[in-house]
C-alpha cells in the first residue's frame, strides 16, 4: 500500500499536485528535487503574457520563502506561484 496524505494523494510519486487556485495565485506540492524551471513546466501556462512566476517572497508566508515544507511528507515542498 503506498503512503498517502489525508486527501488521498499518493505522495510516493515523482509528480506535482495542485493544492489551491486562484485567478492570480496557485500552491502547489512538489517533490523537493524539481528545480523551478520544472515547477513552471508542470504548472503550464497561466492565460496572461507574464504567465505563472514563483511568488514575491512575503515575510509572513513560509518564513520569507515561497518553498515551505510539505507538513505531510518531508521529501514534498508547497511553493507558492503568481501571475
Amino acid at each position: 500500500m503506498s503512503e498517502t496524505n489525508p486527501t488521498g494523494m499518493d505522495l510516493i510519486v515523482d509528480e506535482g499536485f495542485v493544492l489551491s487556485t486562484g485567478i492570480c495565485h496557485m500552491v502547489v506540492c512538489v517533490p523537493k528535487s524539481w528545480s523551478n524551471e520544472r515547477i513552471l513546466a508542470f504548472v503550464g501556462p497561466s492565460g496572461t503574457s507574464g504567465g505563472w512566476q514563483l511568488a514575491e517572497s512575503d515575510p509572513e508566508v513560509c518564513n520569507g520563502d515561497v518553498r515551505c515544507q510539505c507538513p505531510d511528507d518531508d521529501g514534498r515542498e508547497h511553493v507558492l506561484l503568481d501571475c
